[in-house]
């Protein structure tokens, strides 16, 4: 009973204020009235008086205050003055309901409008049409004198500074910063990225900075320009008409056009601000909205509201930013890629146009050069049967000249321990004569033929392993006791006869084979020895020592002055300057140091002699299990 008392009470006092008003607007509009002041200045009681249909629907309203809500806008103060004015008329439209009006940001009033909580408000046309959906739906577009047209009734104005000469059209601000209001505002910030994106341009990389105010007044962002802080600067489009002439001098815009809004703009033109109602608002505030703004009362400043018939302009913006409606275009699909990139399919058409006249050109050359080479095939295949024939008998005297070479090698290192045995034999002749017979010497010349003879057995032993391929150089040999033992081999005599010194640093260890590591230190130590001899005071030094992750061996001998033919002598095979000599001991000594990763260097001594220098990886610089591929000495020429 207390909910239909309250509805039919709101109905008599909606008939009673539908009685006042009328009355009111006969007063003023009847015959008798007197002619109002210009449009210019505005007079509530110019306002249309209520309807019938209007008066007693506002019974139906949801018994709630109706929420209009204002966006946050870059606008003139007159342009804001005539938003305020509206509200004060819509609140007098819509009594005795209340009627709750609030200026919000944004991303606020989209919340509100995504929960359904405003049932109308005021925007830039370009945030009604992001909120379309959501169902918003457009009443009216605020225009004025200056725009007429509500299509065409905003646009931006890009300013620089008066005497800047850099810039004369938009394409000369890339790579230089500007400043705005906000990144989401329409009118100060995406109109003009729309513009520069018709140019065919990357409007997120075209300019090298973007300074944001995050307010909403124009002359905050023109601040910026005079503070250096930017190159250039996006206003709402009628700004700077509106400034003093003072103020005005000190900037221009840039490629400015003429025509649509009454000022100079640098973008096209776009509906303006939009007042529209949202999806699941009551219809009779809608009804009651568009009414009373669109039976043309005068607004300040000659401001009055229309409707807007044409929103492509806006929605453009959005496509060529492709951003909100249009984010989806950011997902490459086939058929935008071959748009965007008609080049690259282009060019592969005629990639492979151009490959199939090469391959008709490619087969009639094949077909021309296979006659010519079907002949020059049988020429050929006669030439390689010769080949072969003579390469055979290449091979074979290759085999006898590695098996004379290999002959040598063994006649040359067979040598020395052969001796020793001849020595030791001579010896126990020499014991056996004499009586009583000394056993302890007797005995320790059969220790030095055991001795030799075990050292021919490893000899012959390394040769063989040379034929079959296994040698392994991976030991690690102490090269000190490796040269004790090489100097209890050499000549006693000529040791007698030299200073024979022996320099070697403890603990140093190579990676080698041990026999050829002998046979290495014997070639060099036993020519130093016969050589040192040439000279009044024989010398032979020896001393090893580590070089980073090497050890040197360094042999030096006295001797006579080596001219150019002898040191070249002294590196060729089979070249002697012994009676006995072969020619192989420098020869044979280098290619064991190779196949044991190292090298020999020989430089001869100004005074006489000779150094030699070998050089062998050392034992800790290598892991155990390191592998080397060996140097096939068998093949090597000596």
């Amino acid at each position: 009973m207390r909910i239909t008392f309250r509805k039919q009470l709101l109905w008599l006092i909606s008939v009673a204020a539908l009685a006042v008003a009328s009355a009111s607007f006969a007063s003023v509009f009847g015959p008798q009235s007197e002619k109002k002041s210009p449009a210019s200045s505005f007079d509530e009681t110019m306002l249309p008086g209520p309807d019938i249909i209007t008066g007693a629907s506002l019974v139906a309203l949801p018994n709630r205050p109706v929420r209009i809500a204002r966006i946050v806008l870059p606008e003139l103060p007159s342009t804001l003055q005539a938003t305020q004015v509206t509200a004060d008329l819509l609140k007098k439209a819509f009594w005795p309901h209340s009627v709750e009006f609030e200026t919000l940001t944004s991303g606020a009033l989209t919340e509100r409008i995504r929960e359904g909580s405003v049932d109308a408000f005021v925007a830039s046309s370009g945030y009604y049409w992001r909120m379309t959906q959501y169902g918003a739906t457009a009443v009216g577009t605020l225009i004025s004198d200056r725009q007429p047209d509500p299509n065409n009734a905003t646009a931006l104005a890009f300013l620089v500074r008066a005497k800047d000469e850099r810039f004369n059209e938009l394409y000369d601000l890339k790579g230089y910063s500007v400043g705005s209001t906000f990144a989401t505002a329409f009118m100060t910030y995406r109109i003009g990225l729309a513009e520069i994106a018709k140019l065919g341009e990357d409007p997120e990389n075209f300019f090298a900075q973007t300074v944001f105010t995050q307010r909403t007044d124009n002359s905050e962002v023109v601040s910026l320009l005079d503070r250096g802080l930017v190159d250039a600067v996006m206003v709402k489009a009628c700004w700077l008409e509106a400034q003093p002439t003072e103020v005005q001098s000190r900037y221009r815009v840039l490629a400015p056009r003429f025509g649509g809004i009454g000022c100079k703009h640098s973008t096209d033109t776009y509906p303006g601000i939009m007042m529209a109602v949202t999806q699941g608002a009551h219809p009779i505030i809608a009804h009651v909205i568009a009414r009373t703004i669109l039976s043309h009362p005068l607004l300040p400043d000659g401001h009055r509201w229309a409707v807007t018939t044409d929103m492509r302009a806006v929605d453009n913006v959005y496509r060529l930013l492709k951003i909100e409606n249009y984010a989806y275009l950011r997902e490459m699909t086939l058929h935008r890629w071959l748009i965007t990139h008609w080049q690259v399919p282009a060019f592969v058409a005629l990639l492979l146009l151009g490959l199939l006249l090469h391959s008709w050109r490619t087969s009639v050359l094949v077909r021309k050069r296979t006659a010519q080479l079907s002949s020059a095939l049988t020429e050929r295949e006669n030439a390689q049967a010769e080949i072969q024939s003579l390469s055979e008998r290449m091979e074979s005297l290759h085999k006898v000249t590695v098996v004379g070479q290999l002959s040598s090698m063994v006649a040359h290192e067979l040598a020395q321990p052969l001796s020793v045995i001849q020595y030791y034999c001579e010896s126990q002749r020499d014991i056996l004569k004499n009586k009583p017979i000394n056993e302890r010497l007797l005995d320790i010349s059969r220790v030095g033929i055991e001795k030799a003879l075990a050292r021919t057995r490893s000899i012959v032993d390394k040769v063989r392993s040379y034929n079959r391929g296994n040698t392994s150089r991976d030991d690690s040999v102490d090269v000190e006791a490796s040269v004790k033992r090489v100097c209890a081999t050499l000549n006693a005599e000529l040791l007698r006869k030299t200073s024979f010194n022996v320099l070697c640093k403890p603990a140093l260890s190579v990676r080698a084979d041990k026999l050829e590591l002998e046979l290495i230190l014997s070639n060099l130590l036993k020519n130093a020895l016969e050589a040192s001899n040439e000279a009044s005071h024989p010398v032979v030094i020896i001393e090893t020592f580590p070089c980073a992750d090497q050890v040197v061996v360094r042999v030096e001998n006295s001797g006579k002055v080596l001219s150019e033919e002898d040191f070249h002598r002294l590196k060729t095979p089979l070249l002697s300057s012994k009676a006995t000599g072969l020619g192989l001991g420098v020869t044979i000594a280098s290619a064991l140091a190779e196949a044991n990763g190292g090298q020999i260097q020989f430089k001869a001594r100004p005074e006489g002699g000779l150094i030699a220098v070998v050089t062998l990886l050392s034992a800790a610089s290598l892991p155990e299990n390191a592998s080397r591929t060996p140097t096939d000495i068998s093949r090597k020429e000596f």
